[in-house]
């Protein structure tokens, strides 16, 4: 699984969400939350990176700060 990509948009105020990037079932890139609450708290975010990097040190964490909360990124 090295190589992974993890999104996390922080909105200020408000808090955290983590996006996953997979693939689907036909082989297309698509990202997915990384968690079942609609934001956590950043500390929250930040020990669930930590606990990723853990199992894949090959993850690359992408980090947005976001007034509205939108993602900048295709497909969401």
């Amino acid at each position: 699984m090295g190589g992974t990509v993890l999104l996390k948009i922080y909105q200020a105020g408000v808090g955290c969400r983590l996006l996953s990037q997979m693939r689907d079932f036909d082989g297309n890139l698509s990202w997915y939350p990384a968690h079942d609450e609609q934001v956590i708290e950043e500390r929250d975010a930040d020990e669930r990176i930590r606990k990723s990097i853990g199992r894949d040190p090959d993850l690359w964490v992408i980090e947005i700060e976001s007034r509205d909360g939108s993602v900048p990124v295709d497909g969401l």
